[in-house]
């Protein structure tokens, strides 16, 4: 009878974690690192003129990264945020990078907001949850590690159009 309890209780607690995961609780990253060591490259050239080397966003340019990211995107999917920065970005010649690089972009994003990397490579049809995988909390590692990182600004940043600050209306 002992074993037959033990056998239940082995079950129970494999089911219940096969729901939590199934549930996004835990999911796996579907990128890899050389997707993240690329799209940090792509972000320097093609990103961090508007949206800030630490990825916090300026003026027009939305922070992508944090509780304000994830506050918008955490219940969205990867294909969507790849659809978003395809469709949109950058602001000046929309859809002018190739597939890989909004890809790896992609990935990239997601690492800064706490996800990581697997053995899995993201495409731009994933349809993984954003807030099952990524975690902006400030007390992680991970978290506070991205906003330590400084880019560096290629001569290509130099050259991308800034916007003006906003004074105050008068």
């Amino acid at each position: 009878m002992r074993s037959k309890t033990g056998l239940l209780m082995t079950a129970a607690i494999f089911a219940a974690a096969g729901a939590w995961s199934a549930s996004g609780q835990g999911a796996a990253s579907t990128f890899t690192q050389a997707q993240v060591d690329a799209g940090r490259a792509a972000y320097a050239a093609s990103c961090a003129a508007c949206h800030l080397n630490d990825l916090s966003g300026s003026n027009d340019a939305l922070p992508l990264t944090g509780r304000a990211f994830l506050g918008a995107w955490g219940n969205r999917n990867a294909k969507q945020l790849y659809d978003k920065i395809h469709g949109s970005m950058p602001a000046n010649a929309p859809g002018s990078l190739d597939e890989k690089t909004y890809t790896d972009l992609t990935a990239f994003i997601l690492y800064a907001n706490g996800a990581k990397p697997g053995s899995v490579a993201l495409t731009p049809a994933s349809t993984t949850r954003i807030g099952a995988v990524a975690n902006a909390d400030p007390s992680r590692d991970d978290a506070r590690s991205i906003r330590r990182f400084r880019l560096l600004r290629p001569e290509a940043c130099d050259s991308a159009p800034l916007r003006p600050k906003r004074g105050p209306p008068g």
